[in-house]
């Protein structure tokens, strides 16, 4: 492997200006989530529709202008200069999916070209997971649908913001935000948590793992290299990022029903990338034994934008990095940012060169 490091500065100019084409990609499932899913869910529940028809909040930006200068950049002829023009190219797909949201075929297509679909061999083994969740005895309900509620909103925002500090990142907080779904902004360092949310204990406790001890640190990381695109991914960065994340919170979340629901997700997948409609998804998933708000949350998932294939490499990721584990790999060396294992050879060349610096922070549970 080469680096132009005598000129590492065209690698730093490329960068910036991927990062800056970033801020708007990045929030790419804001762009995707309707803002009429109340309306939509409350007819579709009553029968009297087959398939929702959503409506999406308006861009922020201009597509036209992140297309034109994501094209205008050149990239040097090595395997960094390589692995910026995959970054590159994954930041024009989303472009695509956001301009065209709504737009099944052309979303499908760019989504399935920027994440994959499932393979044959991973839909066998969800269904496999499902079916066990069919066989469960009819008299339990299923826990998502039985939770305590036992943690408020705050109290998980204060449980983020100790983590937080205990990891000395005093520069990040966690905030309220009125979205439904927990997320992470590296860019403005911090964690948002629905404001009208409640958590099980156990839940609570499997998202610190998740969320700060994946998600933050490994962005944290990210931004103390010299490339801050290790802060934003390396191309086909996802599959790992969420599988460490579902790894190791699972030491202390071991509920079956968030099991069921990652398998779920990737049978949804499989149903929209082989044309099934909502409708048949949401049946497909009432089949397995889901009652109608899960079923209609997965289908929403998936459905949304037009049809956005990604959820699938939640558990993709999840056995790959299971794997990695299994045959001794060392897990500290994917936190020196958001990277893939099949990035591994790659980083520990660029450590080696003097480009890449090592982790700055490993997750306490990594022993």
């Amino acid at each position: 492997m080469e680096f132009m490091t005598e000129s590492f500065e065209v690698y730093r100019e490329i960068d910036k200006k991927l990062m800056q084409a970033s801020k708007y990609l990045m929030k790419i499932y804001y762009y995707l989530q309707p803002f009429n899913v109340g309306e939509e869910k409350k007819l579709f529940l009553q029968n009297k529709n087959d398939n929702p028809v959503f409506s999406y909040y308006p861009l922020d930006y201009f597509p036209e202008e992140i297309s034109e200068s994501l094209k205008s950049i050149e990239f040097p002829n090595d395997v960094i200069g390589d692995f910026l023009r995959q970054k590159r190219d994954e930041l024009l797909l989303r472009n695509e999916i956001i301009s065209f949201r709504g737009n099944s075929d052309i979303v499908i297509a760019k989504s399935s070209e920027l994440n994959g679909i499932p393979s044959e061999e991973l839909v066998s083994y969800a269904e496999t997971v499902l079916k066990d969740k069919v066989n469960l005895p009819k008299n339990l309900p299923l826990k998502s649908e039985k939770r305590i509620k036992i943690i408020t909103s705050e109290e998980m925002k204060n449980k983020f913001n100790e983590e937080l500090k205990k990891y000395g990142l005093n520069d990040w907080e966690a905030q309220f935000t009125e979205k439904s779904i927990i997320e992470v902004n590296p860019e403005m360092k911090r964690v948002f948590v629905p404001r009208k949310r409640f958590f099980s204990e156990s839940e609570s406790s499997r998202l610190v793992v998740h969320e700060i001890g994946v998600h933050v640190i490994r962005s944290v990381n990210g931004y103390n290299q010299p490339l801050k695109i290790f802060a934003l991914g390396l191309p086909n960065y996802l599959p790992t990022e969420e599988g460490l994340a579902l790894h190791y919170e699972s030491g202390v979340f071991n509920e079956d029903e968030n099991n069921f629901k990652k398998a779920a997700l990737v049978v949804a997948v499989d149903s929209l990338v082989k044309k099934m409609n909502f409708k048949s998804c949401f049946a497909k998933l009432k089949d397995y034994g889901f009652g109608d708000d899960d079923a209609w949350s997965i289908c929403l998932r998936v459905y949304r934008g037009g049809g956005y294939v990604k959820d699938h490499l939640y558990l993709q990721g999840f056995l790959e990095v299971n794997e990695f584990i299994e045959k001794g790999g060392d897990a500290k060396k994917l936190f020196i940012g958001k990277i893939a294992i099949n990035d591994l050879p790659l980083v520990d060349k660029m450590i080696q060169a003097g480009i890449l610096n090592e982790a700055k922070i490993i997750p306490s549970f990594i022993k």
